[in-house]
Parts: C-alpha cells; structure tokens; sequence
C-alpha cells in the first residue's frame, strides 16, 4: 500500500502501473500528463481533494537536493514512521524555491470498487447553495463536492461523486434520489475549463459558506469552485490576471 517513485514520472504512467495491483494514487489534477514533481511543487489538486484530501495527507517520504548540492531526506518508506522533523510538506508548494525534488514515497488505497458522478443544473448560485447544503446535511460521504459554469451565464452546476463498493454508492444515490442528481459521467468540466489554450484563471478562496456571495460577484464569468473548501478559480480579467494551476 506503499510506493517510492523518482519525481520525474508522469502522474498517468503511475496511476497505470498501480491499477495492475489495484490500488491507486488519489489525486486528480485536470491533466494526467504532469510530472509528481509538478503536482508537489505547486500543489496541484483536483475534485478529489474532497473526500480524500490534498498532497500532503498522502506523503510519507521525500528525497531532495538543495542549492548547494547535498541529497537530504525526510519521512521514510513506511505509513507508520514518526522520526525526526516532517520539513518535506515544506516543500509542497514551495515551486523549488527550497531545493528539487528527486524521489517521493506515497500510501495509496485500493481502487474502489464502483465510483458514480452525479450533477444538477441550478439557475443561480443560491440554489446551488441551498442543494449543497441539502447534500451536507444529508447522510452522505461524496468524494467530489463542485460547483462550476463552463459558459457565460447566471447558471451554476453542482456535481458531486460518490465511491466505494456497489451497496454502498447505491445506498448514497439513493438518500439522494430527491434532490433531482442525474449521472454526468466523469468530471469533464475540470479538463475543459483547465485547458492551458484558454485564458488564464485566477484563483480566490472564501468561507464555504459564502461561495454563493463569491460566485455572484464573477458577473456570470466561468468558474470551477471546490464547494467543501471554498477556493474558487474564475475567467474574470480584472487588471492584471494570475495563472494559477489547480490546488
């Protein structure tokens, strides 16, 4: 349930690999194609990041080489290891400004067995807001909880994704069989909007509960929100645009 990788693989040839054996890494940019050194180095997250959380609850070991050359490490190759300082989650993030990442160790889980995505179109971010409140207060544990508008619009989508063995996503689908979620297959929209022959995105982060507020104020722009956290990524122009990678 363990495995030691050199930064410089792509995160689709891992995933490929693993899924001989059943398990599988749980982190989901919008393109398979970057390197884990990238995903560490900028924090890249996808919808995910919900139910299984971000980069560094997936870490257990590290080998960096700083500026001057030395080779340190950090972590071990176990899940159960608590010697010395964890200094690599210093890393994540950083974008190599405390040295370069050579091999990273990561716990994987095993595949699940069956994962469903459903989606319901709103009309406004207030009734996604009053559909995500009806998901959270429900029994249910999805593993994607988003929001996003691909197009111009007053509109907002709201998808969320369960996972797990058959009995217990079909038990999921149905404490939400009211609430008016159709399948949507996979989640398409992050590629679609992440697409780097786009526009830069710029990045915020709000309450959760004030994404309603957050989103009314992009002027109907295309966003992708990660509604269970609050970080919100827009197409709106004003002054001066940051690109920011998912995370």
């Amino acid at each position: 349930m363990t495995v030691k990788v050199a930064a410089g693989i792509r995160l689709g040839v891992l995933q490929d690999r693993l899924a001989e054996f059943r398990q599988w890494l749980p982190l989901d940019p919008w393109d398979a194609s970057v390197t884990i050194k990238r995903i560490i180095d900028e924090n890249l997250q996808g919808p995910r990041r919900y139910g299984y959380g971000s980069v560094r609850e997936h870490l257990i070991g590290m080998e960096m080489v700083l500026a001057d050359g030395r080779l340190i490490q950090s972590g071990g190759n176990v899940v159960k290891n608590v010697a010395g300082y964890d200094l690599m989650k210093l890393f994540v993030g950083a974008r190599q400004s405390l040295g370069v990442i050579a091999t990273v160790t990561f716990k994987l889980l095993p595949i699940p067995a069956r994962q469903e995505t459903v989606s319901r179109p709103c009309k406004s971010a207030s009734e996604a807001a009053g559909l995500t409140d009806r998901l959270l207060d429900s029994a249910v544990c999805p593993t994607v909880l988003d929001w996003y508008r691909l197009g111009a619009g007053a509109g907002v989508n709201v998808c969320c994704a369960f996972a797990g063995t058959g009995e217990q996503v079909d038990w999921q689908l149905g404490e939400i069989a009211d609430f008016g979620m159709t399948p949507s297959g996979d989640a398409n929209y992050e590629r679609e909007f992440f697409d780097e022959r786009n526009e830069p995105t710029r990045m915020s982060s709000v309450l959760p509960s004030r994404l309603a507020e957050a989103v009314g104020e992009l002027g109907g722009a295309p966003f992708v929100a990660r509604a269970g956290n609050g970080v919100v990524w827009s197409k709106v122009t004003v002054g001066k645009p940051t690109p920011r990678a998912p995370g």
